[in-house]
């Protein structure tokens, strides 16, 4: 959830330092995978764009979770990865859900 409350937080600021370096990090990771900067700016954007629908959707999944922490941890961790996935195919295309795939196993 650490994702989803830096977005939270984010949202109308200007960028900070660590939103920079997100987004530096998204694009080194990115060009590894033959993506452009270009390209993942407008990922990056995209995600920024849809962190409310984010939010709002994990605020109502943490109602209904269910097991340990651990478990709810690795449920909300598995659904976030999955959506962000799915709009990273929609604006990469085929390298996208890897950049995504990248990027979880880095945290």
């Amino acid at each position: 959830t650490n994702l989803l409350v830096r977005l939270a937080e984010q949202q109308g600021a200007p960028e900070d330092e660590g939103t920079m370096r997100e987004r530096a990090r998204l694009a080194q990771v990115g060009a590894s995978l033959g993506i452009s900067a270009e390209a993942t700016d407008r990922f990056f954007d995209r995600v920024k764009q849809q962190q409310d629908v984010f939010v709002q959707k994990f605020e109502e999944m943490q109602k209904s979770l269910t097991g340990t922490p651990e478990d709810k941890q690795r449920q909300m961790r598995a659904t976030l990865e999955a959506e962000v996935s799915k709009l990273a195919a929609e604006t990469l295309g085929d390298k996208g859900p890897a950049l995504v795939q990248k990027m979880f196993e880095r945290k």
